[in-house]
């Protein structure tokens, strides 16, 4: 039995093609620019962001595999105004390349790269009245990680992730006291997201 634990630690997948299905759940910040022209920086629309991510992949062999992953990021806003709700969500669509390493330890690396799209979504009703949506893309989704095997064809483990976005366009409404500002407009403001989490995937 012991000599049989390592090997099953080093064979988390199949050797042959095949699908592979997961779930993820992390913690993440944000620096850089929501809003280019009045210079909102995206730490002050969204503290953090708590993302749930589904991910679908096909395995080429025990080492190489592609995947697409949809991600919603609840916000936690701090910035909400006296009497307001306030509520911020973040959607990213990010396709990845997978390598996997193998180890003679019980944890498996692994590193990922990938780009896609983003759509960030904030509300606020009340005294001010928000209600805005910023589009763009993912240039860079660059990943590392760690997968456990609690049993045949299951992986779970912690990664970390950094990925590098641009918001392209702003469209909506912001009432205050002032009056309306109404959009769209051309954005092309950069930001980043820093994120910390647990991958549980299944291999088919």
């Amino acid at each position: 039995m012991l000599l049989a634990a390592p090997a099953l630690a080093r064979a988390p997948v199949s050797e042959g093609p095949g699908l592979e299905a997961g779930l993820r759940l992390g913690i993440e910040v944000p620096t850089g620019t929501a809003v280019r022209s009045t210079r909102i920086d995206l730490s002050f629309v969204v503290a953090k962001a708590v993302p749930v991510w589904a991910e679908l992949g096909w395995r080429f062999n025990r080492y190489l595999s592609v995947s697409a992953s949809y991600q919603a990021g609840f916000g936690l806003v701090d910035y909400c105004d006296l009497g307001c709700s306030c509520s911020v969500r973040d959607d990213r669509l990010t396709f990845h390349g997978t390598v996997r390493f193998d180890t003679d330890g019980v944890a498996l690396p692994w590193l990922s790269a990938g780009a896609g799209f983003e759509w960030l979504h904030v509300k606020e009703s009340g005294a001010y009245q928000v209600d805005l949506m910023l589009r763009g893309t993912i240039s860079a989704d660059l990943q590392a990680g760690l997968d456990f095997v609690p049993a045949r064809g299951w992986v779970t483990g912690p990664f970390l992730s950094f990925a590098i976005g641009r918001f392209s366009s702003v469209r909506g409404t912001i009432m205050d006291q002032a009056g309306a500002v109404t959009y769209p407009e051309s954005n092309r403001s950069r930001h980043h997201w820093s994120q910390f989490g647990f991958r549980t995937l299944y291999a088919f």
